[in-house]
C-alpha cells in the first residue's frame, strides 16, 4: 500500500482535474508538444504526458487504457536514457530507471520494476546521492513486500483447501475404525452319524442245547 501511495501521489493531488478530463488529450500532447524525436528531453517529456494519461484513465476507472499508457510511459523513460552518454549523466539515467520502475510497479511487473530500481540505485551511488538511493530502495522493498503478501495469501488459501481435505479423510477413517465390528461366528461342527447297534439274534433252543452239551463235555474231560 505504501508504494501505491508514493506512486499515486500525483493522482491524488490532481484527481479532481482527472475526473472529467479528456484523458486522450494528455496522450495526444505527448507528440504534439515534444515531437517524434526521442532525444533525452523529448522522450522524457513525452513519457511524462503518457504517465499523466495513464493516471487520468486510472482515476476514471478505465484500467485497460491506464495500463496501456503506463507501459508506454515506461518505454519512453527508457528510450530517453539510451541517448545519454555512457559516462556521466548519472542523475538523468537514475531518474529514467526510477520512473520506468514506477510504471512497471503500477503494472504489477514486480521483477521488472525491481530490476529498474536496482539500476537507479547504482546510478545514484555513482554520484554519492545516498538519500535518493535510499528512497528508491524503499520503493523496491514496498513493491516486493506487497507482492509477497499477495503470494502468501494465495499459498495459505491453497494449504487451507488441502488441509480441509486431509481433515475430512482423517475424520472418515476415525469413524470407520470406531464402527462396531461383527463378531465372527464359529462354523458349526459336522454332525457325525451315530453307529447303528445291531441287536444280537436270539439263539434257537436247538443251538442252546448243543452249546450246553459241549460245555459239559469240556468240563468233564478237563478241556474247559
Amino acid at each position: 500500500m505504501v508504494v501505491l501511495l508514493v506512486l499515486l501521489s500525483t493522482v491524488f493531488a490532481t484527481g479532481a482535474d482527472y475526473v472529467n478530463a479528456d484523458c486522450g488529450a494528455y496522450s495526444a500532447s505527448a507528440i504534439a508538444d515534444f515531437g517524434t524525436s526521442c532525444a533525452y528531453p523529448q522522450c522524457m517529456g513525452a513519457a511524462g504526458r503518457y504517465e499523466e494519461a495513464a493516471q487520468c484513465y486510472a482515476v476514471q476507472g478505465n484500467t485497460g487504457l491506464a495500463n496501456e499508457y503506463y507501459a508506454k510511459a515506461a518505454d519512453y523513460y527508457l528510450k530517453g536514457k539510451d541517448y545519454l552518454a555512457s559516462t556521466g549523466d548519472y542523475p538523468l539515467r537514475a531518474q529514467s530507471y526510477e520512473h520506468a520502475g514506477d510504471m512497471e510497479a503500477m503494472l504489477g511487473q514486480v521483477s521488472l520494476a525491481s530490476s529498474y530500481y536496482d539500476s537507479a540505485i547504482a546510478e545514484y551511488l555513482n554520484i554519492n546521492q545516498y538519500s535518493n538511493a535510499d528512497a528508491v530502495r524503499a520503493k523496491k522493498l514496498s513493491v516486493l513486500t506487497q507482492s509477497q503478501a499477495a503470494t502468501g495469501f494465495s499459498i495459505s488459501a491453497g494449504n487451507l483447501a488441502i488441509g480441509a481435505i486431509v481433515l475430512v479423510a482423517v475424520i472418515g477413517l476415525f469413524l470407520y475404525m470406531r464402527r462396531p465390528q461383527e463378531e465372527e461366528r464359529p462354523l458349526p461342527e459336522p454332525v457325525m452319524p451315530m453307529p447303528i447297534e445291531r441287536a444280537e439274534e436270539p439263539m434257537s433252543p436247538k443251538q442252546s442245547a448243543k452249546d450246553k452239551m459241549r460245555e459239559r463235555i469240556r468240563k468233564k474231560y478237563g478241556l474247559a
